[in-house]
């Protein structure tokens, strides 16, 4: 073995060009499959890191083929998701919600720009995780539409002279909110940058244009004992509800 590593290298040595462009050939396909093993082994091997995680499911509309488009996943509408929590019940609990950023400021801290998710209020219920400090917010104020109410991040309500514990008040897009709870260290969901939660008021009222605005991403909780089967099945039957009362040009059903 040791005389045949002496020729590779004498032969490696001839040749360099040929030698630099095998080691980065091979330093890229490493590379690349390490990342890619990272990737795979966060969103399809690892577990969520919530209780039960295997009985959470992501809710999606879709176009139905007669709508002549082929998008098979696609946020909700506000109609949508009051017939998915009015009519199927598979679901222990189901949740909508949205990101965006917006403008943070804290007592004594300079202005920044955050990512935000706004949630019903069976966001967390879905998640099956509680605030650490405080308490989330109610159904009635998650559809308040005038102020708002907040839960925060662990590290963001440990800023040295922030004064954001429970019962301040912090201003997003210069909007007061009330702080109610702040999540255990390390609690995160869909994407991490998220540093604060807010209520989200749905408009469920059944109109051509509340069903084409489609803002809404959701999850849900199996029940104890239903599985993925009768889930579906479920579903099929309002997607058929749907197909039935929606105008073609909205005709849309909702897939797991």
């Amino acid at each position: 073995m040791l005389l045949d590593l002496k020729v590779a290298a004498r032969a490696l040595r001839a040749r360099p060009l040929f030698t630099l462009v095998a080691v980065a050939t091979l330093a890229v396909g490493i590379g690349s499959n390490a990342a890619i093993f990272s990737v795979v082994n966060a969103v399809l091997l690892r577990p969520l890191p919530f209780p039960q995680s295997d009985r959470l499911v992501a809710v999606y509309s879709r176009y139905l083929p007669a709508s002549g488009y082929d998008f098979p996943y696609f946020a909700l509408s506000g109609p949508e998701f009051a017939d998915l929590r009015g009519r199927v019940d598979a679901f222990a609990a189901v949740a909508a919600y949205e990101l965006s950023f917006q403008n943070l400021t804290l007592p004594e801290v300079e202005a920044e720009r955050i990512l935000t998710m706004a949630v019903t209020a069976e966001f967390f219920d879905v998640l099956a995780v509680k605030p650490q400090q405080g308490r989330t917010f109610t159904a009635a104020e998650a559809q308040r539409r005038e102020g708002c109410v907040a839960v925060l991040a662990h590290d963001l309500a440990r800023r040295s002279g922030a004064g954001v514990a429970v019962g301040s008040t912090i201003r997003l897009d210069d909007t007061p909110c009330a702080v109610v709870g702040v999540m255990p260290e390390g609690f995160g969901f869909r994407d991490e940058r998220v540093r604060i939660w807010t209520g989200l008021s749905i408009d469920a009222d059944d109109t051509p244009i509340n069903r084409a605005s489609h803002p809404l991403l959701a999850i849900g909780r199996f029940r104890d004992g239903v599985t993925p089967r009768q889930a579906a099945a479920q579903l099929d039957t309002l997607r058929s509800h749907c197909r039935r009362h929606t105008p073609t040009t909205t005709r849309r059903g909702i897939s797991r």
